[in-house]
């Protein structure tokens, strides 16, 4: 062949290096495009569920399948109550923790339905969806039923307290419950693909998920509930009693008996790369060619934000702390017009289903925001929407806003255009705050997902709204409210929250804002212009006098730098926390009243910043931010396990050049503190542990001077060895002190009790040795 195709180079383009694309379609390069293409597919797979990956796969869309069979709703009861607490007790790190106690849930509850002849359908939540295709008799309801026995089982076990170190250590939460409810219905589910090119999904229809939910919902705590569309076929074969109206509870009477699973777990079709060494060129064009159609037909399945780090990491996707605006919208009315209308005329339903659904996907999509999922939900479909994960703006909760008001009438018209046979309701809940977001789930089956108080907060608000409004949280309000009208409704009280709640129902845009959003990003107008003294008489004028204190000055600069809309940002926050004391003609600070993170407006402008920087340069900064000020390319080498130093630099003068960092002889430092914080707090916890660790063993073997034990104790206190950090300085300080080197030894002393204001020891040390030299 001696050509290649140039529609089929720019659809590679999408999911392969630039570099490589290039050396298309040369024999080497084309065997490391199709193994990278069906890596790539293989990681794709596990994102959705197999019905789409197998037969759904060469189909057009929308369409929609019937399918027998008994539907199970496994919903826990817990994490919300661990979520408020860890949010309360550990802020970021919390979400960590929760979302490694749902991880080891899902993979516990997904192992049992695959080996019970069940298939997952979605991830709702903390929820799981799941369907067993019917069989010969009723073998679908009692695999269904046996797994949700087994379920309960595996609950009592692993859960029932949890067992988790971090959460102990953290919040001092040891006896953590979890409980969970499962409901069962047996009838003809209806699934329906719907979206177009830019992005799909698996939405569910009809009656059998709201009866298996309704079922659910009469569980108290650990139990298996059966409809009465169970109860007919169930009744010899399991122990039933009655759990409400048309409502009947499995009691677990099985013993032994129900060890025995009824299959193997089913392993999931995985892409072939074939012996490619065998194909001549032609060969491997054609491989390529069936590569990249298997993959853009699985691809469409995954937000195109989320594909974007796929693509990057190659079969995962990184765990972060990130501020974001969440958006949960309802639309309901689908099911009961499908019941209504009759199953005759599902081509209609589906019809308007996906224009809705279109309708969603676009407007997020055009103001910035990603579709992650739609669960059923009370007689329709919940979307979740986030703005600011997996990428980062600005005004994240603004645009939140003004998707939610560009929807609205939307849904209006197509309303409309339906002329009175049937009508769709929308109800929107907006928050915004810190956030995890990354990965849940099994190994065969996970999502991306965004968890924390914030997120329930935002599903909470669409649950309360009524039928057209747009609620959003006070946190949320604070952000947008120089850009939309809105009314404050009364305190109320959500489920699981003990604080009354304030929201705000937006009305409309302000006519005409004159907002600046991109105000934080911008650079000074001349950089130069505001040395450390500038900076703080810049404060002191904001303030409203004379001076500042030394150690509010340094504080300012060494967060703050140059850039005067940090400096005013900063300084509104610490007025508004009690940071600020003020004295006669100036103003000090009171460090212990600052807050931990930076102000929302500012950590999400940097985090936009940090976003739009190449994934090789973001996670550098990352690394350095761990690393800490001065950096050099051998530490990050080290620390990093990065192999090629001049790749490092390149990357380094990336960061300089974008205005994160500052050259400083062969190092490199933060231009702003708070740059650093931002992709600090961005890490996971226990990536940033394992960073500090790494970090302290490299330095160490650099050089032992005061200042590099210094740093190397930093490290191993922020890497959770506090104990082995009190031990170096004050072994290295005893040692020094032997030889009689007391300048050396007091520098030690003082450093530990910089980093440990509570060891007694060291501050004595520190006294004693001050006296000694007089």
């Amino acid at each position: 062949m001696s050509s290649f195709d140039p529609d089929l180079r720019h659809r590679l383009s999408r999911y392969l290096p630039a570099e490589l694309v290039d050396a298309l379609p040369e024999s080497a390069a084309a065997i490391r495009a199709v193994r990278q293409l069906n890596s790539l597919c293989q990681a794709l797979n596990a994102f959705v569920p197999q019905s789409l990956t197998d037969e759904h796969a060469e189909r057009s869309v929308p369409y929609a399948d019937r399918r027998a069979g008994t539907f199970l709703f496994a919903d826990v009861s817990g994490f919300t109550v661990l979520a408020d607490m860890l949010q309360r007790d550990t802020g970021a790190a919390g979400a960590e923790i929760l979302t490694q106690v749902m991880n080891d849930y899902f993979a516990a509850m997904l192992e049992i339905l695959a080996k019970s002849n069940g298939r997952l359908l979605k991830f709702a939540g903390d929820a799981l969806l799941a369907f067993f295709p019917a069989a010969s008799g009723s073998e679908d309801a009692v695999h269904a039923i046996r797994a949700g026995l087994r379920m309960q089982r595996a609950m009592a076990a692993q859960f029932q307290p949890v067992s988790s170190p971090l959460l102990g250590e953290m919040s001092g939460a040891d006896t953590l419950v979890l409980t969970m409810s499962i409901g069962l219905s047996r009838g003809e589910l209806v699934e329906a693909v719907v979206g177009g090119d830019e992005q799909r999904d698996l939405i569910l229809l009809g009656d059998l998920p709201r009866r298996a939910m309704w079922a659910e919902s009469a569980g108290t705590r650990d139990d298996v509930l059966l409809d009465d569309s169970l109860r007919a076929v169930m009744d010899t074969a399991f122990t039933l009693t009655p759990a409400g109206a048309q409502i009947w509870r499995v009691e677990d009477t099985l013993g032994d008996g129900l060890g025995d699973y009824e299959l193997v777990v089913p392993q999931r079709r995985r892409a072939q790369s074939g012996m490619l060494l065998g194909y001549d060129r032609d060969g491997l064009v054609a491989e390529l060619q069936r590569q990249i159609d298997g993959l853009e037909r699985v691809a469409r399945f995954v937000a195109p934000e989320v594909m974007a780090r796929l693509i990057f990491r190659g079969d995962h996707i990184e765990s972060e702390n990130r501020p974001a605006a969440v958006l949960f919208a309802h639309l309901a009315g689908f099911s009961s017009l499908l019941a209504a209308w009759g199953l005759e005329r599902l081509p209609d339903v589906l019809d308007l289903l996906n224009r809705a659904y279109t309708l969603v996907q676009r407007t997020a999509t055009a103001h910035g925001g990603s579709l992650t999922r739609g669960d059923p939900y009370a007689d329709g479909t919940k979307f979740l929407v986030t703005f600011g994960a997996p990428v980062a703006h600005p005004d994240d909760p603004a645009r939140a806003v003004a998707a939610a008001l560009d929807l609205r009438p939307q849904i209006e018209r197509l309303n409309r255009d339906l002329d009175g046979v049937a009508s769709l309701a929308l109800r929107i809940g907006i928050s915004s705050g810190f956030v995890f977001a990354g990965e849940v789930g099994w190994r065969a089956r996970r999502e991306y997902t965004v968890m924390g108080d914030d997120v329930n907060l935002a599903a909470r608000l669409m649950a309360r709204a009524a039928p057209g409004d747009v609620l959003v949280s006070a946190r949320a309000w604070k952000r947008v409210k120089a850009r939309f009208t809105g009314v404050p409704l009364p305190l109320f009280v959500l489920p699981g929250r003990g604080d009354p709640v304030q929201a705000h129902r937006i009305q409309t845009p302000v006519a005409a804002s004159t907002v600046e959003l991109n105000a934080l990003t911008a650079p000074p107008d001349d950089p130069g212009a505001l040395d450390r003294d500038g900076a703080a008489h810049l404060a002191a004028q904001q303030l409203g006098v004379e001076r500042l204190d030394s150690t509010l000055a340094d504080w300012l600069w060494a967060r703050a730098g140059a850039n005067p809309h940090y400096i005013t940002a900063l300084i509104r926050q610490a007025e508004a926390s009690g940071a600020l004391a003020r004295e006669v003609g100036g103003i000090a600070l009171r460090p212990a009243h600052l807050p931990f993170l930076p102000p929302d407006d500012v950590r999400d402008a940097i985090t936009s910043e940090i976003d739009r920087l190449p994934p090789d340069a973001r996670d550098l900064l990352r690394l350095a931010a761990v690393c800490g000020d001065p950096v050099t390319p051998g530490l990050l080498d080290a620390v990093g396990g990065l192999r090629d130093a001049s790749d490092t630099v390149r990357r380094l003068e990336a960061l300089v050049e974008a205005g994160m960092l500052d050259r400083d002889g062969d190092a490199y430092r933060f231009r702003y503190g708070l740059v650093r914080e931002v992709a600090y707090q961005s890490l996971p916890r226990l990536q940033r542990h394992k960073l500090h660790r790494l970090a302290a063993g490299a330095l160490l073997a650099q050089n032992e001077d005061e200042i590099t034990l210094g740093r190397v104790a930093d490290h191993l206190s922020r890497g959770g060895l506090p104990m082995r950090a009190i031990e170096l300085l004050a072994t290295a300080a005893d040692e020094a002190e032997t030889r009689g080197d007391r300048a050396r030894a007091l520098a030690l002393h003082r450093c530990a009790a910089d980093l440990f204001p509570h060891d007694d020891s060291a501050r004595a040390h520190v006294a004693r040795l001050e006296r000694e030299q007089g």
